[in-house]
């Protein structure tokens, strides 16, 4: 997995949109990795929504990410980070709707 280690706080959602100018491909959809509990949440999100959704995800678990890499094997974009709060539950998929998720 091609991986770019983030740098801490507000400037990671710039390098998150930068690598995802650079790096995203229309079939692929958004996964975030605890890295506490190492499971992943599944969310079906369109292009425009994945960073609107992962900073969801940091205000629901008050972290930032850490990386983000593309799994090819799933045509997954993954962002780690670590679930201090437990709002988001791991191993089972969402849809990013009106800034909410909506476990599937």
């Amino acid at each position: 997995m091609k991986e770019l280690k983030l740098s801490y706080g507000q400037k990671s959602f710039e390098e998150i949109k930068k690598y995802l100018e650079k790096n995203y491909n229309e079939s692929y959809t958004l996964a975030i990795y605890d890295m506490l509990e190492e499971e992943t949440a599944e969310i079906e999100c369109s292009k425009d929504e994945i960073l609107p959704a992962i900073m969801l995800v940091t205000d629901m678990e008050h972290s930032f990410p850490e990386w983000i890499g593309i799994n090819e094997l799933t045509d997954t974009v993954v962002v780690g980070m670590k679930f201090t709060r437990g709002h988001l539950q791991t191993n089972c998929s969402y849809k990013y709707k009106d800034r909410q998720f909506i476990r599937k």
